[in-house]
């Protein structure tokens, strides 16, 4: 997988690779600050991005509330990025989606 601009993955015109995408992502959670790597998450989580985006942002989070040992209902920070109702909205549609 090559791209070929600086463009955020979010508006790339190729297929996207989800699991890398979400890997990446906890990355920049890890080692960027949060006041810098919040807008990042929230952009994903938009309403305007395609599933596959919202889906590595949801997978992202999944498994950083799994590595500190929380499920995701107890994950504040995250229902703060997004309405509780889009938060259940963009996870059944990413079960859905995978099945």
């Amino acid at each position: 997988m090559t791209y070929q601009n600086l463009r955020p993955f979010w508006e790339s015109d190729e297929e996207i690779d989800v699991g890398i995408i979400s890997d990446i992502l906890v990355v920049i959670f890890r080692y960027i600050p949060e006041e810098e790597s919040t807008p990042i998450f929230q952009k994903c989580l938009d309403s305007t991005q395609s599933c596959a985006v919202k889906m590595c942002a949801v997978r992202a989070l999944t498994l950083l509330s799994i590595e500190v040992g929380l499920g995701m209902e107890n994950c504040s920070w995250f229902y703060e990025l997004t309405p509780r109702s889009e938060a259940q909205n963009t996870v059944a549609a990413s079960v859905d989606q995978g099945s």
